[in-house]
């Protein structure tokens, strides 16, 4: 099967379906050189080296004339490539979009949908009043399947755009970070909260639960990495206690590598959620994860096997949670083990979840 992937974000996660995908396929593969630069860094050019996978990537500017430019290259590209199948991972780009738009009128179109509704705070309200919202609707009315990583997320995506009942998939979501899961033993009582810091991720809870710890005398260290519109309400408490440790930053591909090899845990105490590449990345350093049982994050986090799931807004629950993996190092070593598993062989493996995909190809040529 000939196979074009376009994916303007989320470059690591379709770097890594690509080269599971190359395994038994020609594969094409169009990145944006900005999203590529802050994902992958110098790992990308592992890719290039990667039998029967193509390389495209297309710059990013608020050029007209640059997004006129990239509309046509990447339709030419596609076009010249031949492929069985497009699939896109949902982003919309001026010039992406446009270029969807002419393409599946010529291929048979997959989409993944990642989040079948904008998260709650600062992404609702940017949604909700600009023309992505009718570039989602329009993709999605556009496409023969669609693919998303839960079941909930599968319902999700039914009530927002109903013609697609029916032809909507869970793949899981694979595992990101390094390509082998780091050997090195994670510091005692380091707890990681990573990622974008929007209200939704629930920053509040993950500081009053460290506290709660540190005052029933656990020699633990909150580590908080990351930038977003809920840190100044959070940031006076953190900088007060001398049991955080505040990385206020676009964090750098090296130091997620360190950050999550030092986690003995990663804690995500969020309010609301789809799923979550902070949870596959998880996976891929081999960390067990405590998390709220919210969205389709107990699909990912399986519960008493790589993780542990709380209610979500309950600072105690998670503290409790926490506290239960560092004094038993017994059932801590036990989830570590299985998260390690759980990124290798299974349904979370990339060559199981490349397979599955390939199967929602034929069946939307099928469709088509």
């Amino acid at each position: 099967m000939r196979i074009t992937l376009i994916a303007m974000h989320f470059a690591e996660y379709a770097c890594r379906l690509a080269e599971a995908l190359a395994q038994e396929h020609e594969v094409q593969l169009l990145l944006g050189e900005a999203n590529v630069a802050s994902e992958l860094e110098d790992e990308f050019e592992r890719y290039r080296t990667i039998p029967r996978l193509t390389l495209v990537t297309l710059p990013h500017s608020r050029s007209p004339l640059r997004w006129l430019r990239n509309a046509v290259r990447l339709a030419g590209e596609v076009q010249r490539f031949k492929p069985d199948i497009v699939h896109q991972q949902e982003h919309t780009r001026d010039y992406e979009v446009a270029a969807l738009l002419y393409l599946s009128l010529l291929f048979p179109f997959v989409l993944t949908v990642h989040d079948p509704q904008p998260h709650s705070g600062e992404d609702a309200q940017q949604h909700n009043f600009s023309r992505h919202s009718l570039y989602k609707w329009m993709l999605r009315k556009r496409c023969d399947a669609a693919i998303t990583h839960g079941n909930l997320l599968c319902e999700q995506v039914v009530s927002v755009a109903p013609w697609l009942a029916g032809r909507v998939t869970n793949i899981p979501h694979g595992p990101l970070g390094p390509v082998t899961i780091p050997q090195q033993a994670p510091d005692s009582g380091a707890l990681l909260f990573f990622g974008r810091i929007n209200a939704y991720k629930g920053l509040r809870y993950f500081v009053d639960a460290i506290l709660q710890l540190r005052a029933k005398g656990l020699c633990v260290n909150g580590i908080i990495a990351g930038r977003g519109g809920d840190l100044a309400a959070n940031r006076a408490v953190i900088e007060a206690h001398d049991c955080f440790e505040l990385h206020d930053e676009f964090v750098s591909r090296a130091k997620v590598q360190q950050l999550f090899t030092r986690a003995q845990l990663v804690v995500m105490p969020y309010i609301d959620a789809t799923q979550s590449g902070v949870a596959a990345m998880a996976i891929g350093f081999g960390r067990p994860v405590v998390a709220t049982r919210v969205g389709a994050l107990p699909e990912m986090v399986l519960e008493g096997y790589t993780g542990l799931l709380v209610p979500p807004r309950d600072s105690a629950a998670l503290a409790d949670a926490i506290e239960s993996l560092l004094v038993d190092p017994g059932r801590y070593a036990l989830l570590a083990d299985n998260v390690r598993a759980t990124g290798t062989q299974g349904d979370f493996s990339w060559q199981s979840i490349a397979g599955a995909t390939a199967n929602v190809y034929s069946e939307a040529i099928a469709r088509r």
